[in-house]
């Protein structure tokens, strides 16, 4: 027969191995437990990044011309000149005195006449130059002319006023100004002032794609080509 404590020591050893399991089955569930919140907690966690850097991405803005802003139409153009024409405008963006603007010279070539200090530095970055002459497959447009004060109170005027304009599906677009024979620095860089009844020369330079030239090219004389505004264009032959 077994003793009294002999029974005691093997219903204590089996409380004890009972007590183990149920020790190991709680801590392989608090394990699980854990574990199911980690992964949601990173599911969530790389949601709300995700969220955050598609709320944070700004989505460029593509501006077309006839939806988000008017350009003028070329069809609707009905002042044109010629080479040597003079054309009197009584009233233009840059300048509400009447002035008279007569173009002298427009001709394109692929030779610098001046020294290219004289052009606008980030015009020329991207342009292949020997010996003042681009031998890449750009051109260069000069524009000379001849600006009048018409009125008995001085005359302040842009030179990039009259400006190279080149059209495409009916849209008037502007060419940006590289040299102007009157920049001085600063922010009145293309600014010239002329008394009452004083006449000035100036010439101004275009860097364009040599394939821009299969469209038609013009010179505004009369400074924005926006919606409603009177253009009168000379072509560039």
């Amino acid at each position: 027969m077994i003793g009294v404590r002999e029974k005691v020591n093997i219903m204590d050893r089996g409380n004890q191995r009972s007590y183990l399991m149920i020790c190991a089955l709680l801590s392989m569930l608090l394990s699980s437990c854990s574990l199911v919140n980690e992964d949601y907690s990173s599911q969530v966690n790389s949601e709300s990044i995700q969220r955050n850097e598609t709320e944070n991405v700004e989505t460029e803005k593509v501006y077309l011309p006839g939806r988000d802003y008017e350009l003028a139409h070329f069809s609707e153009v009905t002042k044109f000149a010629e080479v040597g024409e003079t054309v009197r405008v009584d009233e233009s963006y840059e300048a509400r005195n009447p002035y008279e603007i007569t173009i002298c010279r427009a001709e394109v070539t692929d030779t610098f006449e001046e020294d290219l200090s004289k052009w606008e530095d980030y015009m020329l970055e991207d342009i292949d130059i020997k010996d003042n002459k681009i031998v890449g497959e750009e051109k260069i447009v000069y524009i000379d002319y001849t600006l009048k004060n018409c009125e008995d109170e001085k005359l302040e005027f842009y030179t990039s006023s009259v400006s190279l304009v080149y059209i495409e599906d009916d849209y008037i677009y502007s060419a940006e100004i590289a040299f102007s024979s009157e920049n001085k620095g600063g922010k009145s860089a293309y600014q010239v002032v002329l008394g009452p009844g004083e006449s000035k020369d100036i010439k101004i330079g275009y860097i364009i794609p040599e394939n821009n030239l299969n469209n038609e090219m013009y010179i505004n004389l009369t400074g924005p080509v926006n919606l409603g505004d009177d253009c009168c264009l000379v072509k560039l032959q």
